[in-house]
């Protein structure tokens, strides 16, 4: 029985908290990648993304996120996505396919309230058609591939198959395709998450909370997710939203928003559909805005038209000053964007203020000051005119040099990354070359650009062999070598 009759039962409380997620983030960007066709208004990174990939590449991303994405759920909180992927390598391979097959085997209430049986493990892996049959009560909504999950099937009676699978090909989408464009995006991404945690979210149900999150009635996809929800983690997604999950959780889920901003649109929520700049916030930008805003009486109208929509007039009488003085400061901070002007009663005009560009603003300033330093402010490498040929305006290397001289030039500069005196581990060093190898592109793919495989093994190697790193006999602890030592 549910509620008894004549009774008002009271809503019970959720609890909300707001969270960069770059784990979830980062799978929900790739698992897009087979979803280009029919997302509403795709991203141009999955549009580029998708059409980069080969054939193999978007079957295994399929397989990965349509067959296996039950295996990717954590309960654990991870600082950023290689630190993930470390994780995902380390779990041994039959613990991988199990913590998969526990989420398979889960109870399934059916429309009169009653569960399903559960299936056992040795079921659902020796018969192909129990495993089928599983899937569609599972998800009723999505239609079951049978070829892609026959795959799947496979997969599961080998632990180390499936595993090397998805630990290969995250590591190979995310250093190949996404990590760039996450760094490129992640300064605006964390000033929009430090905006809204100085928000107050409704907390009476789950509905009005996530109502004031995306802004408007929750689609379809996310109020069929509600049932038995005690928290809500926000977050905002550089390529999708609004989107929500529960990433197999039975009381949380997961609501994000797409992180673009509309300045130029202030009907639309700024918070929610943020923009993320395609490149780096230029300092001028932000002084004809910032000009706008220093003077006490376009303060004092802005803080006025918080409250509301006014006249002109009513602007004048409330601050008591001469019409063409309050006229040119409504100007000023109408060509700044802050405010929105349209003709009221006669010749009186009417203005409201521009919530879209007063976050805008301060968000770039965030942006401008968190975003690493501009190449052009960076003093130029001993190296730089010797350099050129090889390495890209991000300063990574793109062309491996044919003649050794060259070779050892492009190796100095890499030992220049790291710190004199200062001790790595052998994943530190492998994350600092990463950081500095190109990524393979339609136009110039990678292996047309080199003449051997230049992987961060390789480089390390190199760099031993010039003498230019060194390292203990263990190999636990690399140090750069001075200049006047070698």
């Amino acid at each position: 029985m549910g509620q008894a009759p004549f009774r008002f039962s009271t809503p019970k409380p959720v609890t909300s908290e707001v969270s960069l997620e770059p784990v979830y983030n980062a799978l929900t960007s790739l698992s897009l990648l087979n979803a280009v066709n029919y997302v509403p208004d795709p991203d141009p990174w999955i549009i580029q993304t998708a059409a980069q990939l080969t054939s193999e590449q978007r079957h295994h991303n399929r397989l990965v996120f349509e067959g296996l994405g039950e295996a990717l759920t954590t309960d654990q909180s991870w600082a950023d996505f290689p630190a993930y992927l470390d994780h995902l390598k380390a779990v041994p391979p039959a613990t991988f396919r199990d913590h998969l097959l526990r989420r398979l085997c889960r109870a399934v209430p059916s429309a009169n309230g009653a569960s399903s049986g559960v299936p056992t493990h040795v079921r659902l892996l020796s018969d192909k058609q129990v495993f089928l049959r599983q899937l569609e009560r599972l998800y009723p909504a999505d239609p079951v591939d049978d070829v892609l999950q026959t795959e799947v099937h496979t997969l599961l009676n080998d632990p180390c198959g499936l595993h090397d699978l998805v630990v290969t090909h995250l590591r190979s989408m995310w250093w190949g395709y996404l990590a760039d464009e996450w760094q490129r995006r992640l300064p605006f991404l964390r000033s929009v998450v430090h905006m809204l945690r100085d928000r107050e979210w409704p907390n009476t149900t789950v509905t009005e909370a996530i109502r004031a999150f995306i802004g408007r009635d929750l689609p379809p996809t996310i109020s069929a997710q509600l049932d038995g929800v005690q928290r809500i983690v926000f977050s905002v997604s550089p390529h999708v939203g609004p989107y929500a999950s529960r990433f197999g959780s039975d009381t949380t889920i997961w609501v994000f928003a797409r992180g673009r901003a509309h300045p130029d649109q202030p009907h639309q929520r700024p918070t929610l559909d943020l923009p993320l700049r395609q490149s780096p916030v230029k300092r001028v930008e932000l002084v004809g805005p910032f000009s706008a805003l220093a003077d006490e009486t376009r303060l004092r109208i802005l803080e006025l038209l918080a409250q509301g929509e006014l006249l002109a007039q009513d602007i004048i009488m409330q601050l008591g000053l001469s019409q063409s003085s309050v006229s040119r400061h409504l100007k000023q901070l109408t060509s700044a964007g802050f405010l929105q002007e349209r003709r009221g009663e006669g010749a009186n005009k009417r203005y409201r203020l521009n919530e879209a560009k007063v976050d805008w603003a301060f968000l770039a300033l965030k942006q401008l000051l968190t975003q690493p330093t501009r190449a052009a402010d960076q003093p130029a490498h001993p190296f730089a005119m010797e350099l050129q040929r090889f390495l890209n305006t991000d300063g990574r290397i793109t062309t491996w040099p044919a003649r050794r001289k060259d070779q050892v030039t492009v190796l100095r500069y890499l030992a220049d990354q790291f710190q004199p005196g200062q001790e790595y581990t052998e994943k530190q060093v492998n994350e600092v070359l990463i950081q500095r190898i190109g990524k393979p592109n339609v136009s110039a793919p990678w292996e047309h650009t080199v003449d051997f495989a230049v992987d961060h093994a390789t480089l390390r190697r190199k760099l031993m062999e010039e003498r230019l790193m060194q390292r203990t006999s263990d190999g636990a602890r690399y140090w750069r070598v001075d200049d006047q030592t070698t």
